[in-house]
């Protein structure tokens, strides 16, 4: 867990990270060398979080929840670096392995936060899904059953 400050006169080390305490994704979000350029950012932005500098990869976790919020499944896996956010790649279909295809869709949260467009973009990118699914699927069972 990185060491995690507000203070942008307190904080010891260099470099570190600092972005949004409500942001979206990566949107304001900058590695500062120094402290000066931690005072910039932090003067331009209010509620700042200021966050050790971590090299190295990255990782995540992925978690399918059933509409119960139970968590069904999980996928930890190295993040890969993304040219585009998310906006930009919702709704558009990934080859994955040999057989399945990744369909990247918006956070629930960031729905439920934003309604109106994101609520229908949302809702394509599931029909979208269900779609790729049921293809996936029946390719499948002809794979397996010739």
């Amino acid at each position: 867990m990185p060491e995690t400050g507000r203070d942008p006169a307190s904080w010891p080390r260099f470099p570190c990270f600092v972005k949004p305490v409500f942001g979206k994704g990566s949107r304001d979000s900058h590695r500062c060398a120094n402290r000066s350029e931690l005072e910039h950012y932090c003067a331009q932005h209010q509620d700042m979080l200021i966050q050790e500098y971590l090299p190295g990869e990255e990782y995540t976790v992925d978690v399918l929840s059933d509409l119960a919020g139970v968590p069904r499944f999980a996928v930890p896996r190295a993040r890969l670096e993304t040219k585009d956010g998310i906006t930009k790649l919702r709704g558009r279909e990934f080859p994955f392995r040999q057989s399945g295809v990744l369909i990247p869709t918006f956070h629930p949260s960031a729905v439920l936060r934003s309604g109106g467009t994101s609520l229908a973009q949302a809702r394509a990118d599931f029909v979208r899904v269900k779609r790729a699914l049921g293809r996936v699927t029946a390719e499948r069972s002809q794979s397996q059953g010739a």
